[in-house]
């Protein structure tokens, strides 16, 4: 529950600074560009881009639900099976390199993936990048505590309260 809480407050942190503009600036293909960071140009005036009819401070905190509930379901594959630490790090660093692209390439104007905002290749997102990237993310977590534990190998004491 804490690491949710926490994550809860690193990633609106990471979103207000840049993650936002990184994901629905307008950039490559890949990745947006920096020109909202610090939440810059983000007030009551929609953006026509994205929501024409809502402002796009209302876009921006729907867009970070997303952002927040995706780095929640990954930290809910490993269940305190790392250092809290290590565990906010790795989220930090996940959140931008594989989150923020794929929002833009997925949601972002010219995205690659995104071909009714001038993208190259037309796809239905229903949360895909939600569930895509935080799926194939527990799943690798899964893997390695099937790894670490030895299941079918050798037994061994769990030392995870969670798992055990």
């Amino acid at each position: 529950m804490m690491q949710s809480f926490a994550l809860m407050a690193v990633v609106t942190v990471l979103w207000g600074l840049f993650s936002y503009g990184l994901s629905f600036g307008s950039g490559n293909s890949f990745i947006g560009a920096l020109q909202n960071v610090f939440l810059r140009g983000v007030g009551a005036a929609p953006d026509v881009d994205y929501a024409a009819t809502i402002p796009a401070q209302t876009f921006m905190v729907y867009q970070l639900m997303f952002a927040i509930i995706t780095p929640a379901l990954i930290a809910g594959a490993f269940a305190e099976g790392m250092k809290f630490s290590a565990m906010i790090a790795f989220m930090v660093l996940w959140s931008v390199v594989v989150y923020d692209p794929m929002a833009h390439m997925v949601w972002g104007k010219g995205g690659l993936l995104n071909a009714s905002l001038g993208g190259r290749f037309p796809t239905l997102d229903f949360a895909v990048r939600l569930w895509c990237t935080s799926h194939r993310e527990s799943l690798r977590w899964y893997a390695r505590f099937i790894w670490e534990s030895g299941w079918g190998i050798r037994k061994r004491r769990c030392h995870r309260i969670v798992w055990c």
